[in-house]
């Protein structure tokens, strides 16, 4: 294989990677259209989440914290 050869091919596996790339982007770029517009819908219809319940004591991570409980001063024995 000449240097030509080799240029020619280089060129051409260049050219599909670039158009497999486009390809993605484009996908990639639909779906993101597509989610702004369900966020948008569901904005317009005034859905909400409902608030996330978590136990006593415990924080999203699921880490848990000890509950402090502050005694009234004039209750102190």
């Amino acid at each position: 294989m000449d240097f030509q050869e080799f240029a020619e091919q280089f060129q051409q596996r260049t050219a599909k990677r670039m158009l497999d790339f486009e390809a993605a982007l484009a996908k990639a770029q639909k779906q993101m259209e597509e989610q702004v517009r369900q966020q948008e819908r569901a904005r317009e219809m005034n859905i909400k989440k409902p608030p996330a319940m978590y136990p006593k004591g415990t924080l999203r991570g699921g880490r848990v914290q000890g509950v402090l409980r502050r005694e009234d001063p004039s209750q102190a024995s």
